[in-house]
């Protein structure tokens, strides 16, 4: 049990790693370090519809690539 769930913890973190460079960082912000929109809008310059858009696409990316690996 422990090795899959190390094995599959590497397999997101693999895939994060495949989303383009701006949105890698809004997800990592919203999910990993727990930042909500109004901040990230704040601290990257953008309107917060832009990060919302962008997590809705790196989700849409991130399903795709596990799925395509077989997750």
């Amino acid at each position: 049990r422990f090795w899959e769930r190390q094995e599959e913890t590497q397999m997101v973190r693999e895939a994060v790693s495949r989303l383009e460079p701006t949105d890698r960082d809004i997800f990592l912000r919203h999910y990993f370090w727990r930042q909500g929109v109004r901040q990230i809008a704040q601290e990257l310059n953008m309107n917060e519809s832009t990060v919302k858009s962008r997590l809705k696409r790196g989700r849409e990316k991130l399903r795709a690539i596990l799925k395509k690996e077989d997750f």
